[in-house]
């Protein structure tokens, strides 16, 4: 990823889209499109192979804001957080494919982990 990033980066700066001095900004957030954008067509594709695309939109709406509030793991490689995210992913929507609950187990569930996350997020950030 960083490899494709100093390529754009060295791309625009070489057009004079933007200046040299803010070569570090451009390439930091090169990084973060790219990644954040294949995580998102690979959860496409599983979430096509699975037959559960909706459920997949439903999973990110959700999953986003919690993350936004709660932190995450940050892991030293990308790949190794690509891979944990699409487990999880791929996790997620087999458990709701195949686990049913009663309505009012599953708004017990709810309840319990949304004090959960209240109670022990968000975790100040050791860097």
């Amino acid at each position: 990823m960083r490899k494709v990033a100093k390529l754009l980066t060295d791309y625009v700066i070489k057009k004079s889209m933007v200046d040299e001095a803010d070569r570090e900004v451009y390439e930091y957030g090169f990084v973060i499109t790219l990644e954040v954008g294949l995580f998102l067509v690979a959860s496409l594709f599983i979430a096509l192979k699975l037959d559960m695309v909706l459920e997949g939109i439903f999973f990110f709406v959700i999953f986003s804001p919690l993350r936004s509030y709660a932190g995450g793991l940050h892991l030293e490689k990308f790949w190794i957080c690509f891979v944990l995210s699409c487990l999880t992913y791929i996790t997620t929507l087999l458990v709701v494919k195949n686990l049913c609950l009663h309505e009012f187990v599953s708004l017990i569930v709810l309840f319990a982990l949304e004090v959960f996350v209240y109670v022990l997020y968000p975790v100040e950030n050791r860097n």
